[in-house]
């Protein structure tokens, strides 16, 4: 019985008994007598020098626009450069009035490093009451005489506090200037020269919203459900007992609060990511405006009366750069809103255009 012979598995589009120069001296001869081998190498020999034309000119024509008009800038990744939220000093608090439509007010007051949300019910808006409820408060959290009697409390002091433009946090501002307690700091109102556009009190306002989203599912949307005072303390206390997302949801703002030593954990973690933020402003050239430059910026409105006003880019207003002040850009709008002509804002919302008015005449041929 004869033994059958054992053949050798054959390759599409190569012959067995060539070697591997052959094959290139035959597949660059005529490759389509070879349509199996690789069509990569092939085309990509072909058309090598066409793509590196196209690309050419495709850079050629976006330089040229980049001249004629200033490109707009993505949100999304301006990420990288916000700052931490956060206060250097410890029992340092955020306060705010909320209140929802025909409801009573209410005196919110958040620690600004451990999320720690103290509510007051209020009267009404006036400087007595917020005075009132923001004393009970003070003497909570500071070690200090009432009368003849000395309260103790564990928590540190001197206390910092931070308002912004109410017009009772202002008239309460003098009565709190000459206590040696408290560090009040008031954050200047719409109607002065300098208006803010940047997110330093974003804290308090998260912590608002956050709380009428929990009150309104807890009552079933009913509108009347912010002044139901129980109601709200349940929602203030699973909020305090809740693991925070700024601590990686690893501690609830009760245990911050409640521990100095995790409060101060936080603040240097903070700082050196305060660090790392401003090496990248740097880098970027954010932090090299001379006075006078003409910046194109990205104005949040979402807090004033332009909050609906259609918008095609997200860089859209052109400002001239005045000085810098505590890491923000204070910058005079070239083309003012009735509210407000100076603004304060982030570097990271500003692009640089040109270094003056006359420069940009020169660039755009255009003038304001």
């Amino acid at each position: 019985m004869s033994k059958r012979r054992r053949q050798r598995p054959k390759v599409r589009g190569r012959n067995p008994d060539s070697s591997a120069e052959e094959e290139e001296t035959i597949v660059n001869a005529n490759p389509f007598l070879y349509p199996y081998v690789s069509k990569t190498k092939i085309n990509k020999a072909k058309y090598n020098d066409e793509i590196n034309q196209l690309f050419d000119e495709q850079v050629l024509k976006h330089e040229e626009f980049n001249k004629k008009y200033i490109p707009d800038v993505k949100m999304k990744p301006l990420k990288k450069f916000y700052r931490p939220s956060f206060s250097p000093h410890m029992n340092s608090w955020i306060i705010d009035i909320a209140f929802y439509k025909n409801t009573k007010p209410y005196l919110f007051i958040i620690n600004e490093n451990t999320r720690y949300l103290i509510v007051y019910a209020l009267k009404s808006k006036s400087a007595d009451d917020i005075y009132d409820g923001l004393e009970d408060f003070i003497n909570m959290y500071t070690n200090r005489y009432i009368g003849e009697t000395f309260v103790k409390n564990p928590i540190r002091n001197p206390i910092y506090i931070k308002g912004d433009g109410e017009k009772g946090f202002a008239a309460i501002e003098d009565y709190l200037d000459n206590d040696p307690y408290v560090k009040f700091y008031l954050r200047p109102p719409k109607s002065r020269a300098s208006f803010r556009m940047t997110n330093s009190y974003n804290v308090i306002d998260a912590a608002i919203k956050t709380v009428r989203n929990l009150v309104g599912r807890a009552s079933g949307q009913k509108p009347d459900a912010f002044s139901d005072e129980n109601l709200l303390g349940n929602v203030i206390r699973i909020y305090n007992n809740t693991v925070h997302s700024t601590f990686l949801n690893k501690f609830t703002p009760a245990e911050m609060q409640e521990s100095p030593e995790l409060e101060a954990l936080y603040i240097k973690h903070c700082r050196d990511k305060l660090e790392e933020v401003d090496f990248k402003r740097q880098q970027s050239g954010y932090l090299t405006y001379p006075p006078g430059a003409i910046l194109l910026v990205h104005l949040n409105l979402g807090k004033t009366d332009y909050k609906f006003t259609k918008r095609r880019r997200n860089f859209d207003e052109l400002g001239k750069f005045v000085r810098y002040e505590r890491g923000n850009c204070v910058v005079d709008l070239l083309h003012n809103y009735p509210e407000f002509k100076r603004i304060i804002i982030p570097p990271f919302y500003t692009k640089f255009v040109a270094l003056n008015l006359d420069d940009y005449r020169n660039k755009y041929n255009k003038d304001l």
